[in-house]
């Protein structure tokens, strides 16, 4: 590889054969850093050729070993003994979350002449991740009112936890609820404990996915019930063109047994395009299903959404 000399900015990797790279430091994977530069945009650089690196960002890294820390890269770290690098998203907005990586997607359509219609969406994530433990938290809203007449008004909260004990291994205890009166969902409360793999994680996308026994709380028609229930989840991400496209799929799956029941899914599945490191126009589909819904009512709910997203 050659590499002309650059003055230093930013993040630098300074190669055996002693040139240097000036840039910001994307991320590393599989023996290989990822860079980028304001003369030559993104540069993939492997491990062998680099002699030291320093970074003015901290980062999280696994080891091959399993164990993450969060630090700066510099002449002191062994990238030969690193699995993955990946960024650590940060804020000086809410103070005291700033271990947080927060999300917000929104979208807002108007409609007028024959019908007269308003649809709101809004998601909000965050997610808390350390050596061992991994908190998730996500809140989406959907609300639709046609011609004065609300067509669908769903509200629904996740919060999970992550153990690892493993180095891709995890147990869990998830809380899910969701709400959607036009349905005659007044109110639905699973709370699971299951055991996860992470099959992978780096700055190119995730995969991972959790199986568990649930107990489910449901009113329905004003009517609660208690039920036993499997639950299955699935998150997958994965980025693309350079970090300037990113593809995910996410589901959550109960299967309740009892009394014929069915099983009730949760989805959404899109693309996001980055127009700068926070902020994104998106792209997705989300669906809820219910085998066995309330009668008079259809069993799939599908959303098709373009809004505006917001990392910090």
């Amino acid at each position: 590889m050659l590499i002309c000399s650059v003055n230093t900015i930013g993040d630098t990797v300074e190669l055996v054969n002693g040139d240097r790279i000036s840039g910001t430091t994307i991320g590393m994977l599989n023996g290989r850093l990822t860079i980028e530069t304001e003369w030559a945009g993104q540069l993939i650089v492997a491990v062998e050729e680099i002699k030291q690196i320093h970074t003015d960002d901290s980062f999280q890294i696994i080891h091959l070993d399993g164990s993450k820390t969060e630090a700066q890269l510099d002449s002191s770290t062994e990238l030969t003994a690193i699995r993955s690098v990946r960024q650590i998203a940060s804020s000086d907005l809410f103070n005291g979350l700033d271990s947080w990586e927060k999300r917000i997607e929104a979208s807002l359509v108007q409609a007028s002449g024959n019908t007269d219609s308003q649809l709101f969406l809004a998601r909000i994530s965050s997610d808390h991740k350390r050596a061992k433990v991994e908190h998730l938290v996500n809140l989406g809203v959907s609300i639709d009112v046609a011609d004065d007449i609300t067509q669908k008004e769903q509200i629904e909260f996740n919060y999970g936890y992550r153990r690892f004990f493993q180095e891709n291994w995890y147990s869990g205890l998830n809380v899910d609820t969701f709400r959607d009166p036009i349905k005659n969902v007044d109110n639905r409360v699973s709370l699971a404990a299951s055991m996860g793999r992470r099959f992978w994680e780096h700055t190119h996308g995730l995969l991972t996915s959790e199986l568990g026994l649930s107990q489910l709380f449901e009113t329905l028609t004003s009517e609660s019930e208690w039920h036993p229930a499997l639950r299955w989840a699935l998150d997958y991400k994965k980025v693309m063109q350079g970090g300037k496209l990113e593809g995910f799929h996410n589901h959550r799956l109960l299967t309740i047994p009892e009394d014929n029941r069915g099983f009730v899914l949760d989805s959404s599945s899109g693309f996001r395009f980055l127009v700068n490191k926070r902020l994104d126009v998106n792209m997705r589909i989300d669906a809820h299903h219910e085998s066995m819904p309330a009668p008079d009512r259809h069993e799939t709910d599908l959303t098709y959404v373009a809004g505006l997203g917001l990392s910090f």
